[in-house]
C-alpha cells in the first residue's frame, strides 16, 4: 500500500494515492517457476518490509506491507527514475541491475492541489526502511547491494536471522558491495575487549561512513495472549484503531527475568537514511516510533518536517528506552511487602524458604533491570563522544544543521532565544534527556534494592541470632545432664556393686560405718563437682558453663 503525506492543518494525509507494489500485482520475471520461501531461515515469521521516502520539498511516500525487497528497489526506482548515470545513486542508495519485478503502479485518480504533487523524480533527502520478520537469503543480496555495508554487518544480520549462535563466514552474501575481511571497522561498543556481549552494541565504519547498533528490546503482548499493534500509525481516519491502543504502560519489571527472554533492534544509521530490522515483528514502544514520525510528517511547515537520521534515531532510542523503564511503585510495593513480612515469618523451613525465594527473586530483577538500563546509558553516552560529532556529524546533527556542524546536541541551552529548531522542540535531540530518566530511575531501582538487601540482613541476622540462643540453651542444658551424670555415676555403680551376690568389703561387720562412710565420700565428690556450676547459677555467669 502506498501514502503520500504532506503537511498540513489536519495533520498527516494517509491517503492511498497509488496501488503501488501490492503483494497481489506483483510476479518475478525470473525463478517464477520456484515457490519463494514463506518463512525466514529459521522459520520465523515472514518479512513485512516498509519503505519511507522523503524529498527536499518536504513530501513524503510510503509503502507498507512489501514482503520482497525487490519490491522497495522498484518503489524507489518509480521515485528516482530510470537507471541512468544520474540516477543510478542517490545518498547511500545504490541501486544496481537487479532481477526486475513486474508491477502494477497505475495511479488512482484523485484531484489534489499543484503543491501537494512531488516533483517528478525529485531529488531524495531522505528514506527509511523499516523491517520487520525474517528475510530469506535474497533479500538480504539485495539489501546488501542497495547499501554500502561492511562484511561484518552482513555475517551479523544473516547469523542473527539464521539463529546462529556466533558469525560465519559462509553466511557472506556474495554481492558487488561486499567488502574484503581486512578492512577497518572502527568500534565505540560498550562490549571492548570483553567476552561477554553486552544487550545493547555500537560499532563505527568510518569508511563506508555508517553506524551499526543492537537495542535490546522487550517483545510486546497482549494481556489477552494477542500480539499489540505496532504500527498505531495507520489507524484509520476515524481513529478507531488508535482508541483501542492503550497509553504508555511502564514495564513490568518481572517481565525480564532473564536476559535471554529479550529481543533485539538492530540499525543502521547513514547520513540521508535509516534502515531497521525487528526479528521479532512485534516490539514493546515500537509503535510510538511510528507515531512520533507521523506527528512530525504532519507539521504544516515543510521545513519543520524534514526528516533526519538525528531526529529519526532520537525517536527510536527515546521510545525503545522508554519502554525499559518500569514503573518504580510496584519496585517499592513489593519491597514493602517483603519487609513487612519478614518480621512475621515463624522458624518454620517452609515459610523461611518461600519469603527468601521472594526476595532473591526481586534481587535477580533489580539486577538484571540494572544492568539492561546501564547498557541502554552506556550506548547513549557513546552516541556523545567527541569523536562521534567529528567522525559522524549526522548522529547529533539537528534538522537546522545542514553543514554538518552540531547545533548543542547533547544539552538544553537556558536561553531559549539561541535555541535552534531542534533544541527547542520537545522532541530535541539531547540524549541526555533520555539518560537523566533512565538515572532518576536507577537511582529509585538500587534505593528499592538496598532495602531490600538491608530487609534481608536483618532477617538473616534475627535468624542468625536466634539459631546461636537455640544453641546455647542446648549447650547449657547438655552441660547441666553431664554434671548430673558425674555425680550420680559412681552412686550408681557402688551401688549396684553391693547389690550383686559377691563378697565385698565389710560385709560381715556388724556396724553401719561403711554405708556412711561411703554416703560421705559420695557427698564430697558431688560437692566437688558442684561448687563451680552453683557458683555461676547463683552469680549469673551461665554463659562460663558453655
Amino acid at each position: 500500500m502506498s501514502r503520500f503525506q504532506t503537511g498540513g492543518e489536519n495533520g498527516a494525509r494517509h491517503e492511498s494515492m497509488e496501488k503501488v507494489l501490492s503483494g497481489n500485482h506483483y510476479r518475478a520475471l525470473q525463478g517464477s517457476d520456484q515457490p519463494r520461501q514463506e518463512l525466514g531461515l529459521r522459520g520465523g515469521p515472514p518479512m513485512q518490509a516498509r519503505l519511507l521516502v522523503q524529498f527536499r520539498d518536504g513530501t513524503t511516500r510510503e509503502w507498507d506491507s512489501l514482503p520482497q525487497m525487490d519490491q522497495v528497489v522498484e518503489a524507489l526506482l518509480s521515485v528516482m527514475g530510470p537507471l541512468d548515470a544520474q540516477h543510478r545513486s542517490s545518498g547511500s542508495l545504490r541501486i544496481t541491475e537487479l532481477d526486475r519485478v513486474a508491477v502494477d503502479v497505475a495511479a488512482a485518480p484523485r484531484h489534489v492541489a499543484a503543491w501537494d504533487e512531488p516533483e517528478a523524480h525529485a531529488p531524495v533527502s531522505f528514506f527509511w526502511i523499516d523491517l520487520a520478520g525474517t528475510p530469506d537469503p535474497h533479500d538480504f543480496s539485495v539489501l546488501f547491494s542497495l547499501l554500502k555495508v561492511h562484511a561484518r554487518t552482513q555475517r551479523q544480520w544473516l547469523a542473527e536471522a539464521a539463529g546462529w549462535a556466533g558469525s560465519s563466514e559462509a553466511c557472506v552474501v556474495s554481492t558487488p558491495s561486499s567488502h574484503c575481511e581486512g578492512e577497518t571497522e572502527f568500534s565505540l561498543g560498550s562490549n571492548e575487549g570483553r567476552q561477554q556481549r553486552e544487550p545493547d552494541e555500537l560499532h563505527v565504519f568510518a569508511e563506508e561512513r555508517y553506524v551499526q547498533m543492537q537495542l535490546a528490546v522487550i517483545s510486546a503482548t497482549h494481556p489477552g495472549g494477542t500480539k499489540t499493534s505496532s504500527n498505531p500509525a495507520y489507524a484509520d481516519s476515524d481513529g478507531s484503531a488508535a482508541a483501542q491502543q492503550p497509553d504508555r504502560l511502564h514495564a513490568n519489571l518481572f517481565d525480564v527475568d532473564e536476559e535471554d527472554d529479550l529481543g533485539c533492534v538492530r540499525l543502521l544509521c547513514f547520513a540521508d537514511g535509516v534502515v531497521d530490522w525487528r526479528p521479532a515483528a512485534e516490539v514493546e514502544g515500537w509503535g510510538y516510533v511510528t507515531r512520533g514520525v507521523a506527528r512530525l510528517l504532519a507539521d504544516p511547515a515543510p521545513a519543520q518536517r524534514m526528516l533526519t537520521t538525528s531526529q529519526l534515531l532520537h525517536i527510536i532510542l527515546d521510545e525503545l528506552c522508554e519502554a525499559f523503564l518500569p514503573d518504580p511503585t510496584l519496585v517499592l510495593n513489593e519491597v514493602d511487602a517483603i519487609d513487612s513480612m519478614m518480621p512475621l515469618v515463624r522458624q518454620k523451613e517452609s515459610e523461611q524458604a518461600d519469603v527468601l525465594r521472594r526476595a532473591l527473586r526481586l534481587r535477580r530483577c533489580l539486577s538484571v533491570h540494572r544492568r539492561l538500563l546501564l547498557s541502554k546509558v552506556n550506548l547513549l553516552e557513546q552516541l556523545g563522544r567527541p569523536v562521534m560529532r567529528t567522525l559522524l556529524a549526522f548522529i547529533t546533527a539537528d534538522a537546522v544543521n545542514t553543514g554538518g556542524v552540531v547545533h548543542r546536541p547533547n544539552f538544553f541551552d537556558a536561553n531559549p532565544a539561541g535555541r535552534s529548531a531542534a533544541v527547542a522542540d520537545p522532541q530535541s535531540l539531547a540524549h541526555t534527556a533520555i539518560i537523566r530518566r533512565i538515572l532518576h530511575l536507577l537511582r529509585q531501582l538500587d534505593g528499592a534494592r538496598t532495602i531490600l538487601g538491608n530487609t534481608t540482613l536483618i532477617y538473616t541476622s534475627s535468624v542468625t541470632m536466634l539459631n546461636n540462643s537455640i544453641s546455647t540453651e542446648a549447650d547449657y542444658r547438655m552441660v547441666v545432664l553431664h554434671y548430673v551424670t558425674l555425680v550420680f555415676l559412681p552412686l550408681t555403680v557402688v551401688a549396684s556393686h553391693w547389690g550383686m551376690n559377691c563378697d565385698v568389703p565389710w560385709k560381715n561387720l556388724d556396724s553401719t560405718t561403711p554405708f556412711w562412710s561411703i554416703v560421705g565420700a559420695s557427698a564430697a565428690y558431688a560437692a566437688l563437682h558442684l561448687w563451680y556450676p552453683i557458683f555461676c547459677i547463683f552469680t549469673g555467669r551461665t554463659d562460663k558453663l558453655v
